[in-house]
């Protein structure tokens, strides 16, 4: 019986800490909602023609998406990179304005 290969298993123990849970997030044209994304830093955002996207540092702790919609449509942004360390991918999708 062959056993699990312990160098992998240390990798994803010692690098689950490391990434957020990626998710998504809807948000109404005009309309601007924020999400946590741990320590992450820096953004590359797909289409920043269906949202406005910016990071800020909310405290020592914790950097935020700021995300105001543009126009109906989806988008996909992470915030940090695989070389900085946290990274958190996010799924953005504009909806029309409700009255």
């Amino acid at each position: 019986m062959k056993r699990p290969a312990l160098p992998l298993v240390f990798a994803v123990v010692l690098t689950a800490g490391l990434a957020w849970a990626d998710g998504s997030v809807t948000v109404a044209v005009g309309k601007t909602v924020t999400v946590d994304v741990g320590l992450a830093k820096g953004l590359d955002c797909d289409d920043l023609t269906v949202a406005d996207v910016s990071i800020r540092t909310r405290n020592s702790e914790n950097n935020e998406l700021v995300i105001t919609g543009l126009k109906p449509g989806k988008t996909w942004c992470r915030a940090g990179s695989s070389l900085a360390g946290a990274t958190a991918l996010v799924h953005i999708v504009v909806i029309e304005k409700r009255d």
